[in-house]
């Protein structure tokens, strides 16, 4: 799941969603939120491992990186598992 599509269904903003990172140790601010989901600035991969532990996993590293972790599986593929 993207960024946007899981702060949509959790009913976070950008800003409040920046501060749960930096709470979490991964310091961000509303507008490099803003950048990752535009698509103009790559999340680091160094990053990802945080934003998988405030979204309780359900925005992966394939999700934000296919470049780096892979792609994501095939929603059939995660149906079976």
């Amino acid at each position: 799941m993207d960024l946007i599509t899981y702060r949509s269904q959790q009913g976070v903003s950008q800003a409040a969603f920046a501060a749960q990172l930096t709470k979490a140790g991964s310091p961000a601010t509303q507008g490099l939120i803003s950048q990752w989901e535009k698509g103009d600035v790559k999340v680091p991969a160094e990053r990802i491992a945080k934003i998988v532990e405030v979204t309780g996993g359900l925005v992966t590293g394939s999700d934000l990186r296919p470049d780096v972790f892979g792609p994501p599986p095939a929603a059939d593929q995660q149906k079976a598992a």
